[in-house]
């Protein structure tokens, strides 16, 4: 219960772990490499900044509240949507925290507290996103998916920049288990990068996916902004869709 229902510092540790102990990795593997034929000595700075910027943006979606409403002032202050009649109608009460229900406000049950303009919560932040924290939350999603962009980029162009080097395109290539001398291919050359460059496959493999997770994370939120909805509005009036659908479907049925 305390893992899933409850705010906790687990993920925040693992997200930390990760990114800490990815820049640790790069500063130890990668740098040392740089500058070469297709990264010059800036990008060390440009890798700093992002890795600082993208910590920056984590503390502080973090450590900024989301807009509660805990009283009949907090009400008063987040009070800026008019009703829409359908999912927030006037004059609401909430039945657990027993405060009033402004239009766009939800009860968070893992915070325990009504958010004004509420989206979702966020495990990797450990905190609530709501009125008051989403540029922040916003921010943390940009830096940490212009990292990830970043650094899969930087780790391609390296190992393109070992390949080049090497010749290992027109290189010939021992088989220990058959004593046989290969000509080089595509996959003889993607299986001795992957053997001999560990640590840069790695780097490459988790910033390519988690960078399009994060990429496409980000996309949807910059679509519903596009769109004027949160997170919990987008699957009401989803939800609200489909019910409509199986009623009319209902409906037609019966009329047959």
């Amino acid at each position: 219960r305390w893992l899933c229902d409850e705010p906790n510092p687990v993920l925040e540790a693992v997200y930390l772990s990760l990114v800490c102990g990815g820049y640790g990795l790069v500063v130890a593997c990668l740098y040392p490499r740089v500058p070469c034929a297709a990264l010059g000595v800036e990008h060390r700075g440009y890798g700093m900044v992002l890795f600082a910027l993208s910590l920056a943006s984590f503390v502080a979606a973090a450590t900024t509240a989301p807009g509660y409403v805990v009283d009949a002032a907090t009400a008063a202050k987040h009070d800026c949507y008019a009703p829409d009649g359908v999912f927030f109608p006037p004059g609401r009460v909430c039945p657990t925290a027993g405060v009033r229900k402004v239009p766009r406000s939800k009860f968070c049950r893992t915070s325990g507290k009504n958010v004004a303009r509420f989206d979702h919560f966020c495990p990797w932040i450990n905190n609530a996103v709501g009125e008051e924290n989403y540029r922040c939350f916003l921010a943390f999603l940009l830096c940490n998916a212009t990292m990830l962009v970043y650094g899969g980029v930087c780790c391609g162009l390296l190992l393109h920049d070992v390949v080049a080097s090497q010749d290992l395109l027109r290189a010939s290539f021992y088989d220990p288990g058959t004593g046989a001398t290969l000509a080089a291919s595509k996959l003889l050359v993607f299986r001795y990068l992957i053997t001999v460059e560990k640590p840069l496959c790695g780097l490459l493999a988790v910033c390519a996916v988690m960078g399009l997770v994060v990429a496409a994370f980000l996309l949807y939120h910059l679509h519903l902004v596009y769109r004027g909805r949160t997170t919990n509005e987008h699957y009401k009036w989803q939800g609200l869709a489909r019910a409509a659908a199986r009623a009319r479907e209902r409906a037609a049925r019966e009329a047959a």
